[in-house]
């Protein structure tokens, strides 16, 4: 299993009030199986394409691709670098605003029901969104918290 890109993020809101606005592509991924990174946790982080494509999609990768997506959106691979370092908490996540492909594309904002943690790289190169246990992300998107 491959983990979800599944959209590009466009704004967190933080609980006091601050805001992180972030070009294009910096994407939230997502692995809901939980192997490379917990199923609760959200990375936001820039992708790369492949300078040869990468290898194919698996079956398994392109149904879990149309699970989120649908079946008329075509998935690509693209690269992303999980960071090894150790993560500075920067605050709390109210929200977060998005843009989705496939099956429900839009622009999306989702107000957490409580805030939630917010970690940083040092370098601000990658942010890591930690839900709570239990949490719900499926294709309908964010559900719980």
């Amino acid at each position: 299993m491959a983990l979800l890109v599944k959209g590009d993020v466009r704004l967190l809101e933080l609980d006091d009030g601050g805001r992180i606005a972030l070009p294009p592509g910096w994407s939230q991924v997502h692995d809901p199986t939980g192997h490379k990174i917990p199923a609760c946790t959200i990375l936001v982080l820039q992708y790369t394409y492949p300078d040869d494509g990468g290898p194919p999609l698996t079956q398994s990768e392109l149904r879990e691709a149309e699970i989120y997506f649908g079946t008329a959106y075509i998935p690509t691979r693209v690269g992303v670098d999980i960071p090894s370092e150790p993560w500075i908490m920067v605050g709390h996540v109210r929200a977060i605003s998005y843009a989705r492909r496939g099956r429900h594309r839009g622009n999306k904002r989702h107000a957490f029901k409580v805030p939630v943690p917010l970690h940083a790289q040092p370098s601000r190169s990658a942010f890591r969104i930690s839900l709570p246990q239990g949490c719900v992300l499926d294709a309908r998107g964010y559900v719980w918290p």
